[in-house]
């Protein structure tokens, strides 16, 4: 089965359960990856932020999806977090999962790739499997992360094998654990394909699937989120003509998912949030573009979701035209600034645009959200609500909910209808639409009709 020299001391060690593994970059990603790693296998977790290696050796966890108590069952038994680049020296298995995050104009930023191999060059050995599972751009590993490897002296393929294999994690959702999720490998060559395949297959109860090699493997996950990217743009964009035809796109949808086969339901927002669906279909659009091509579909599909917190602003001016209120000088209250329910994590947040947008306009604006408590949008801070009652929605003129979660909702369908007085409610995910909040407030939902104000 394994004809180098490498590849047979690798899978010896696999054979014999002798492995060490380490995860470069413990953030959503790596963590929840080392301690499915740390089930069976001795595993080395090194960070540059000494703050998380601080917390982690003292077991406390930074990550939704990772608590206190499932890092007490393996810190310093068969987890061992460090910010000393040294351990790397005891691993076999190397694996990257720092972030990669775009510039400004939309190109990738490969800034954290490149230190981490770099890192991973210094301590590369030969019989050693590195795998990259921070999501880049089609071409990324052979271009980018190959040439910094082989600066150690050791040959790619000869001396040590490459992998891609992209990081699926959905934060928050349990059901999809990183155990749970089917993973994709795709290798510089079989070999290291195949010993990806196996490592992973040993610790995941998910189907593990080779792909032919490293850029169809980064090609799948750029696929997978530019489609739901361009989706939900296609919502987000009819959600706004449906308003003005008076039609309620969220029945239309429900309706339309009556049918069993041939479409899958994707729902209208205050925008596009996270550390994937914003960012990945620009990693494509720019490998598109050094071939000379253009994307029209991801073009479109970015202008569409950039102006979806503008819509969310001039709903809650239409509102306010109700009592005779102009936006400037109007307190506004945002209710949930994560990119997504039940995370504490506001990268790329719509809510952040919302707050820009409605400060710009004159807006008085101050948010809640139960996960966060600051933010800083172009570094200004902005100090988050500690709770919200009946005193303080009293002094709002307009609330906007931009991310539901459930305690959040539920808090605010018990407070809205006992305040005193009237107020504008932007609802941005329709969580809000009860008999008794339209009753007693001027209820605007994204996606549904505006009625006469």
């Amino acid at each position: 089965m394994f004809e180098k020299d490498w590849t047979k001391m690798f899978y010896k060690k696999l054979q014999d359960n002798n492995l060490k593994i380490a995860i470069v970059g413990l953030g959503y990603v790596g963590l929840p990856l080392a301690l499915a790693f740390a089930k069976k296998y001795e595993v080395y977790g090194f960070d540059v932020d000494k703050n998380k290696i601080g917390m982690l050796n003292k077991a406390q966890s930074y990550i939704v999806d990772v608590s206190s108590e499932d890092l007490i069952k393996f810190l310093h038994k068969s987890f061992y977090p460090s910010a000393d680049d040294n351990i790397l020296d005891k691993a076999d298995a190397i694996f990257i999962t720092v972030p990669t995050p775009v510039h400004v104009d939309g190109s990738p930023n490969m800034d954290y790739v490149i230190s981490a191999s770099q890192t991973v060059a210094k301590h590369l050995k030969s019989g050693k499997l590195v795998v990259l599972e921070s999501t880049v751009y089609p071409g990324a590993t052979r271009e980018v992360v190959i040439p910094i490897l082989e600066t150690s002296g050791l040959k790619a393929g000869t001396n040590f094998g490459v992998v891609f294999s992209p990081e699926r994690v959905t934060p928050g959702n349990k059901e999809y654990s990183v155990e749970k999720m089917p993973k994709v490998v795709g290798g510089m060559d079989n070999e290291s394909t195949e010993l990806a395949y196996i490592l992973y297959s040993s610790v995941l109860e998910a189907p593990v699937i080779k792909v032919s090699n490293c850029k169809t493997a980064e090609a799948v996950k750029v696929l997978e989120n530019t489609f739901r990217f361009i989706n939900i743009s296609l919502v987000n964009e009819l959600a706004m003509v449906f308003e003005n035809m008076g039609i309620d796109i969220w029945e239309v949808i429900k309706g339309a998912s009556s049918k069993p086969i041939g479409f899958m339901p994707h729902y209208p927002g205050p925008g596009i949030g996270g550390h994937c669906i914003p960012v990945d279909p620009l990693f494509l659009l720019y490998k598109i573009r050094r071939y000379d091509l253009d994307s029209n579909f991801i073009e479109m599909a970015r202008k569409i979701n950039t102006i979806m917190p503008l819509h969310m602003v001039n709903l809650v001016e239409y509102g306010l035209r109700k009592f005779g209120k102009e936006l400037r000088d109007s307190n506004v209250l945002v209710a949930g600034v994560a990119y997504k329910p039940e995370v504490n994590d506001s990268r790329e947040s719509p809510a952040f645009d919302i707050i820009e947008e409605l400060e710009y306009s004159g807006a008085k604006v101050q948010f809640y959200d139960p996960y966060i408590d600051r933010i800083y949008i172009k570094g200004k801070e902005f100090q988050g609500l500690k709770s919200i009652g009946i005193k303080e929605l009293m002094h709002y003129d307009a609330i906007v909910l931009a991310t539901n979660h459930k305690a959040l909702v539920t808090q605010l369908k018990e407070l809205l209808p006992k305040l005193e007085k009237s107020v504008v409610v932007v609802d941005g995910r329709n969580s809000l639409d009860t008999r008794e909040i339209r009753k007693k407030h001027t209820y605007l939902c994204i996606g549904k009709p505006r009625g006469e104000i």
